[in-house]
């Protein structure tokens, strides 16, 4: 069986979409049916596409306090190093560094 990198690349892009329509009706959930809007960019540089490694309750470091809703993008290799770290939205983007 091959690995049709095309269709797992349509298939990231729209489980990020899922995941910010996802983001979006929870915040109309806490804040009540007012019309929400936040001005949400994904947090790359236009025109790149990456791949979500971590999603919402991911055993690896989202399963705590505020980290519970968050994403973690990624390139393939080590693409990803030395690329901006940009917010989706006003306020703070976190990084970590990987020690090998």
């Amino acid at each position: 069986m091959n690995f049709d990198f095309l269709k797992f690349k349509k298939f990231v892009i729209l489980i990020i979409f899922v995941a910010i329509s996802l983001f979006l009706k929870s915040l109309t959930l806490l804040f009540g049916s007012n019309n929400v809007f936040l001005d949400l960019k994904l947090p790359f540089e236009e025109g790149e596409k990456w791949i979500v490694t971590q999603g919402y309750h991911g055993s690896y470091s989202h399963n705590k306090g505020g980290n519970i809703y968050a994403l973690d993008f990624s390139l393939p290799g080590e693409q990803d190093y030395g690329k901006p770290i940009l917010a989706a939205a006003d306020g703070v983007a976190y990084t970590k560094e990987q020690i090998k």
